[in-house]
């Protein structure tokens, strides 16, 4: 019963968190003059014309207007990751593989907006998430984690040959995936009994 209303808490949570990121983002782009609406998704483009296409953000309110949706929504799910595995008990892995699994929930409603090379972030989580349920062994359930770590750096490799420019803002979402995955693994190295 523990485990399901902690799940409840977290998706409530997420769901708060990606709220006010969207909301803080329609906040950012409506006073700018630009088209109203839907127009800043795809991969970080502001949405009235502006001086950079790549996350840089084109109005002079703030210099980040494009900033609160992918990245600090990235970075908020992150944390509430992070959060949730460091709250597992130390001999259930099912619990660390729930909490993955709301990370690759919330880590989707983010990925539109994140560069294409950075799109397949939740299916990373997500099939970590399912190795580590699945793992008959405590080796198995790290080897599951180390490697989406290792599909997230073959990521940031493809993203830094499409655009080397895009690497300082738009990879900053990768290593906060790759540092929540490495919560993951830790707290499974510490585990017994799996």
């Amino acid at each position: 019963m523990r485990s399901s209303s902690l799940r409840l808490v977290l998706r409530i949570l997420l769901l708060a968190l990606l709220c006010i990121g969207v909301a803080s983002h329609a906040v950012a782009q409506s006073p700018a003059g630009g088209p109203p609406g839907p127009a800043g998704h795809g991969s970080g483009a502001p949405a009235a014309p502006g001086p950079s296409g790549s996350g840089g953000g084109g109005h002079p309110t703030t210099g980040f207007a494009s900033d609160p949706d992918p990245i600090s929504g990235v970075q908020a799910a992150s944390q509430a990751a992070d959060e949730a595995i460091s709250r597992c008990d130390t001999r259930t892995r099912r619990c660390i593989a729930d909490a993955l699994d709301e990370y690759a929930t919330a880590l989707r409603a983010l990925a539109p907006q994140l560069p294409p090379a950075l799109r397949d972030l939740p299916v990373i989580v997500e099939q970590a998430a399912t190795r580590v349920r699945t793992a008959r062994t405590k080796k198995e359930a790290i080897a599951a984690v180390t490697s989406a770590i290792q599909a997230v750096h073959k990521s940031i490799a493809l993203l830094k040959a499409d655009d080397p420019f895009a690497l300082r803002t738009e990879t900053r979402a990768s290593s906060f995936v790759i540092q929540t995955l490495q919560v993951a693994n830790d707290k499974l190295e510490k585990a017994v009994g799996l």
